[in-house]
């Protein structure tokens, strides 16, 4: 299935469960989305992303760990996109971690219909805001290396 979320977006569900991932189907549809894929976490690939042409990642997950938080990394340098994690726990250094990692939206509840909607939409004010950000640094750093001279 290759449609667009009510925002033109389309999403990537990420979940290594079979049940959990189609069930995470579901209510992406129920509730008037569309996705580009779904797949388990190993598979969530810079290629796989590009070539599914994946516009937000929600990623449900029972907790972030290491390998987990590196791929997002390693990700997220090379194709960048807002990311929602839906996760049932999280510490504030697994929040951190999370974020540092690429982390646009991390969600500390079980992923439900009323939490999809805003966890998207915060993923992607989030990325949007970052991104700007990044280009600004950029565009600053570069003003002030011309300057040196």
């Amino acid at each position: 299935m290759r449609s667009k979320t009510p925002s033109g977006q389309k999403i990537l569900a990420v979940d290594d469960d079979p049940k959990r991932r189609s069930a995470f189907e579901g209510l992406l549809s129920e509730n008037g989305y569309g996705i580009a894929g779904a797949i388990p976490f190993g598979d969530l690939t810079p290629e796989r992303v590009d070539a599914q042409q994946t516009d937000v990642i929600v990623i449900n997950a029972p907790a972030p760990n290491d390998y987990s938080l590196e791929t997002i990394c390693e990700l997220q340098i090379i194709s960048p996109r807002p990311i929602a994690l839906f996760c049932g726990q999280g510490s504030q250094e697994q929040i951190s971690s999370a974020v540092t990692a690429g982390i646009s939206a991390y969600m500390t509840v079980e992923l439900s219909s009323n939490q999809i909607g805003p966890a998207i939409a915060l993923a992607v004010a989030q990325f949007s805001e970052s991104q700007s950000l990044r280009k600004k640094l950029d565009k600053a750093q570069t003003a002030l290396s011309e300057r040196k001279m």
